[in-house]
């Protein structure tokens, strides 16, 4: 099987950006040249080495020429140029990180209100593999709110457990609605619905609440795995433990030991 050409990342100085964001807050530029003579009128960003022995030229500007371009531009253009673009940045995250899922799910359609999840509130399943899941949920409950769920009938105070054997291994539907919370899917699907569940839970003035939402998700790749080496070196059970529990969380199917 052929090799994927490589993806190269640039390798930024840390001294490099923090004269980018001095100049980007302040509109002073560092002119780090008189600091570091080796600099000189060398590169900011330099050439990188790679395994073929060739060498990869990051985007590359002069110290001097850039502090005499910076001097230069106006107020608008230095807001459009450096503060903008992060402002958006900042704005989108956070109008995503309320309903914010790791790995991101195939589709996720938020939808407006929440379902309060508190004691009153009931799970429903229908065999021993769905009531384990639910146990492990209560266990996050607990550990997390101080709440536990108990069994009961089908409601809309209710989060239902429903096993569909026609879907895919591992694919699982969420939905989230003042009707309640259903997850559907085999086994191990339900169990990942669980997962992404759990990241969808806020604490709003003492209140748990899960925002409207309606989730379908299956795995890209059927093989996921986290490399842990306990050959050289040696970590307590309890840690190993907790390790793949954070990688069920994240939905990572196979645990590499050595």
């Amino acid at each position: 099987m052929p090799h994927a050409e490589p993806t190269y990342v640039h390798l930024v100085p840390y001294r490099t950006l923090l004269s980018y964001l001095r100049r980007s807050i302040t509109g002073v530029y560092l002119d780090e040249s008189k600091r570091y003579p080796d600099q000189g009128k060398r590169s900011a960003f330099p050439e990188i080495p790679l395994p073929s022995g060739k060498v990869h030229k990051t985007h590359a500007y002069n110290y001097k020429s850039n502090h005499q371009k910076i001097t230069t531009m106006t107020t608008k253009q230095h807001i459009a140029r450096y503060i903008l673009p992060v402002l958006f940045i900042i704005t989108g995250t956070l109008l995503c990180h309320a309903q914010s899922v790791i790995p991101v799910p195939k589709e996720m359609t938020t939808g407006e209100g929440y379902f309060d999840l508190s004691s009153d509130t009931r799970i429903s399943y229908n065999n021993d593999g769905l009531a384990r899941t639910a146990g492990l949920f209560n266990d996050y409950l607990n550990g997390r709110f101080g709440v536990t769920l108990k069994k009961g009938k089908n409601g809309k105070n209710t989060i239902r457990l429903k096993t569909d054997k026609n879907m895919p291994t591992e694919a699982y539907s969420l939905t989230v609605s003042d009707k309640g919370v259903e997850i559907t899917g085999n086994d191990a699907g339900v169990f990942y619905g669980i997962q992404t569940l759990q990241q969808l839970l806020v604490e709003d003035d003492g209140k748990v609440r899960i925002p409207h939402v309606t989730v379908n998700d299956e795995p890209r790749f059927g093989y996921r795995g986290l490399l842990l080496d306990v050959a050289r070196y040696f970590y307590p059970v309890e840690f190993v433990k907790e390790y793949i529990d954070l990688m069920a969380q994240y939905k990572i199917n196979t645990f590499h030991g050595t």
